[in-house]
């Protein structure tokens, strides 16, 4: 496994994390290798923090299921379900944390892993002040909006500026196959109530982007605009 020193350049860390996922997956497709690091190379600038956090990612393959995978069989069967296109897992007792994505959900899907790694950076990078901002802006669009408190996005917190930074960061589309899904999220997850979730794919429809962001929450643009002028340093 490659590692590097503190000080070494953003570049560095994003070959580290690189080589790390697909020595875990060496024999992963050429197009998954792909998507991996489109997803990855926009969060460049925090890769470095992360790493030194011991934040990892790995590739669930099509064939496998994510409690199959090593150290994960606690993350409950629900998680194999195909409404989880990814997971974040922070064991606390062992120090783990991962960010899990199913293949074919990182190559139909460039916005999965992104959102995988924004619930990294919310729990490793962001200070305490810029969590309780955040949860004022959720609330907010909650109070002004309640017919998009089914959205997953407005599951907590957490989800929403998992969602809202994936957002940013995505610049163009993919097709959706067309498909209803509505099902509960079990409190495991959130670690409050469970959730009852409503997603609606359309064929044709694109996945959301800045510019999606920019007509949910200015609000919230306006606050990744600024993260992103200052380099994206969350301290």
């Amino acid at each position: 496994m490659v590692t590097y020193e503190n000080g070494s350049e953003p570049a560095d860390y994003l070959r580290c994390f690189e080589s790390d996922t697909f020595g875990c997956y060496p024999c992963a497709p050429a197009d998954v290798r792909e998507a991996f690091m489109e997803s990855i190379k926009v969060f460049e600038n925090n890769l470095p923090d992360l790493w030194r956090k011991g934040f990892r990612i790995w590739i669930v393959p099509q064939s496998t299921k994510v409690t199959d995978m090593p150290g994960c069989s606690g993350a409950g069967s629900e998680c194999n379900d195909d409404r989880y296109r990814g997971l974040y897992l922070w064991n606390r007792r062992e120090n783990r944390k991962l960010a899990l994505i199913k293949e074919k959900d990182l190559k139909q899907r460039r916005n999965a892993l992104k959102h995988e790694i924004g619930h990294a950076i919310w729990h490793l990078l962001l200070t305490n002040s810029d969590r309780g901002y955040l949860k004022k802006v959720y609330k907010r669009e909650k109070r002004e909006n309640p017919d998009r408190n089914r959205d997953y996005r407005m599951s907590n917190p957490g989800e929403f500026f998992a969602d809202s930074l994936a957002y940013y960061h995505t610049f163009h589309t993919e097709p959706k196959v067309i498909e209803v899904r509505e099902y509960v999220v079990e409190p495991f997850i959130f670690g409050t109530n469970a959730v009852h979730i409503r997603e609606v794919m359309k064929e044709g429809s694109l996945e959301p982007t800045k510019k999606t962001l920019e007509s949910l929450n200015p609000e919230m643009l306006s606050y990744l605009e600024e993260k992103e002028r200052k380099g994206w340093k969350w301290r």
